[in-house]
């Protein structure tokens, strides 16, 4: 579905209904911005293949070439009971930023999600303040913190990742260095930083552990809400929802979709 918004064309559809042109004009803008090398298996995993159902994918054009894209990724909460959304793979090629391109991909999107949808992101430094012009209020900011227990850790995040979802989206890809440290009968899943540094990315059940290596002895931090030494050396991680949101709503930080 196509729609002229002041001069510039843009593309709006549901992931499962593109065609190839389509598919390849997103990945296309993805590897130019952020000059990277995903291929087709990087859009079905995440959007063909997604266990909550379709995403929405939008991309503009202008003078009928690719010129920015985005993408509302499904990725429910509360283990699906919410339909929720998360904006990712925002990328505008260069010379067409500072035009608005950002806020028609992200207002045209939202208009075609369905109703009582949930919206939450987890902006960057230089995409925070466009959310806070679209009315988008704080959820949680947080800043890495050494892990010294179990604990300490369970209770700013006390989330069990759910199965399915640690098999889809974690399970089946090569591109990150996941492993599992175990204690005392629980098991939490890791993702590898840089030498023996890992950061925690939530609990899992023993059934799914098995699916990744173990570690030992890691250096294990975790993103914390509560500031520490750290906060002067990492990047704040904010999280952020629409306006229109739940007031109760948590929002785990294992759903950041470049984890």
């Amino acid at each position: 579905m196509f729609e002229v918004i002041d001069g510039i064309e843009y593309f709006c559809e549901w992931s499962s209904k593109m065609a190839a042109k389509e598919i390849g004009d997103f990945i296309y803008v993805q590897n130019e911005v952020f000059d990277t090398h995903i291929g087709y298996s990087y859009f079905k995993h995440k959007f063909i293949d997604n266990i909550y159902g379709d995403s929405l994918i939008v991309i503009a054009y202008i003078n009928g070439a690719p010129a920015a894209a985005r993408a509302m990724w499904r990725n429910d909460l509360d283990t699906g009971r919410r339909q929720a959304y998360q904006p990712c793979d925002t990328a505008v090629l260069y010379k067409y930023r500072g035009c608005g391109i950002f806020k028609v991909m992200t207002t045209l999107a939202k208009s075609r999600l369905p109703h009582k949808s949930i919206l939450y992101n987890f902006p960057n430094k230089n995409s925070y303040p466009g959310y806070k012009k679209l009315g988008w209020r704080d959820i949680g900011s947080y800043c890495y913190r050494i892990w010294f227990g179990f604990r300490q850790y369970e209770k700013e995040h006390p989330f069990l990742i759910d199965s399915e979802y640690v098999k889809w989206w974690f399970g089946s890809r090569k591109d990150r260095d996941f492993c599992v440290v175990s204690r005392k009968g629980q098991h939490y899943l890791m993702r590898r930083r840089k030498y023996n540094i890992y950061i925690a990315i939530g609990k899992i059940c023993e059934s799914d552990a098995v699916m990744f290596r173990k570690t030992r002895f890691p250096i294990i931090l975790f993103y914390s809400q509560k500031k520490s030494f750290f906060h002067r050396f990492s990047s704040l991680i904010r999280v952020v929802a629409s306006g229109d949101a739940p007031i109760d709503i948590k929002i785990p930080l294992y759903k950041i979709d470049a984890i």
